[in-house]
């Protein structure tokens, strides 16, 4: 009997020391910040270690930052400058608060700068932009593209100013005296440009007509459409001022010049003998010049006029001229 509780003693001895260690890990487990627990920005009062560590890391996923640089808004995400949060410093000041000493939280959070001054350049650093003519396929005609400012921002001083925002998880921020406005060379405004414009758009409408063998029984007339005459007009170095690609007429005059052109043929010539003999007459005026076609054609799309015009031929012969009669 004596054994038996003796044994029994033993057993609720160590069930109790099982016990005292259990609860003192829950007291542990459960430790929650004290009131007025700031780290990073964030409010950790009544939190357990765990679930502070946890809202922390959450928010430095997900963090991003909407960044106004003298009025002008960028978007940098926490991804963007390797932002991190870190378990050294957290586990410090975790042991600081529980041994009843101000925890320092101020690099909790860290971040490469490299990577936030390379942030900053890709979303506040743009060259000006001219403005310049675009074709618009829809309106079948010239617009305007307006031009746009630049801007170049110090970034190196503006990393240095939103440093601290960064550490204390800002969600907004907004700073001024960092960027300058470069103003382009070519303004939408410039009486130049809306002259050039109201010249791109007659040009790139001009239609023009040539007839071939005027005055002939059997005239032909080719319609040259204003999508084709879009081709003939460049844009100068300046992306504004329309002139004429002499090289794209001349090439175009040449193929229809080879198209509409009569070559020599075999004519009968009745003789005073009563004989028809085949001769080989050439008629020069069925020979369409093509430097003269050329020419014209960049007279009237210079200047954005429609016309119908008779095409320009080599000589003075008449395309319908036959020997007839006797010699």
């Amino acid at each position: 009997m004596k054994r038996f509780l003796l044994l029994l003693l033993s057993l609720i001895f160590v069930l109790s020391l099982c016990a005292c260690s259990e609860g003192n890990s829950i007291l542990v487990q459960e430790y929650k910040f004290p009131k007025g627990t700031m780290a990073a920005g964030m409010d950790l009062t009544g939190l357990t270690k765990d679930e502070a560590w946890d809202t922390l890391a959450s928010a430095v996923a997900n963090y991003t930052m909407e960044l106004t640089v003298d009025g002008n808004p960028v978007t940098i995400t926490g991804e963007d400058m390797g932002l991190s949060c870190s378990r050294e410093v957290f586990v410090d000041g975790m042991a600081a608060l529980e041994a009843g000493s101000q925890p320092d939280f101020a690099k909790l959070i860290r971040f490469s700068e490299a990577k936030l001054l390379l942030a900053l350049h890709r979303g506040l650093n743009r060259n000006p932009q001219n403005a310049a003519l675009v074709y618009d396929e829809a309106a079948a005609a010239y617009v305007l593209q307006p031009h746009q400012e630049g801007l170049r921002t110090d970034h190196k001083a503006l990393s240095g100013a939103i440093k601290d925002a960064i550490r204390n998880l800002a969600p907004q921020y907004s700073v001024t005296g960092f960027s300058e406005v470069l103003m382009p060379e070519v303004l939408s405004d410039d009486p130049a440009v809306q002259s050039a414009l109201e010249q791109g758009s007659k040009m790139t409408v001009t239609e023009l007509s040539y007839t071939f063998g005027a005055g002939s029984s059997n005239p032909t007339v080719h319609t040259i459409a204003p999508e084709t005459i879009r081709t003939f007009v460049n844009l100068g170095e300046d992306g504004v001022t329309p002139t004429v690609d002499m090289e794209a007429i001349t090439a175009y005059a040449e193929t229809l010049a080879a198209e509409h052109f009569i070559p020599a043929r075999m004519d009968a010539f009745h003789t005073t003998g009563g004989k028809d003999l085949d001769m080989i007459v050439t008629y020069e005026a069925c020979q369409v010049d093509p430097s003269l076609l050329a020419d014209d054609i960049r007279f009237f799309v210079q200047y954005g006029i429609s016309a119908e015009r008779n095409a320009p031929y080599m000589g003075n012969g008449n395309p319908d001229l036959a020997f007839g009669g006797h010699y």
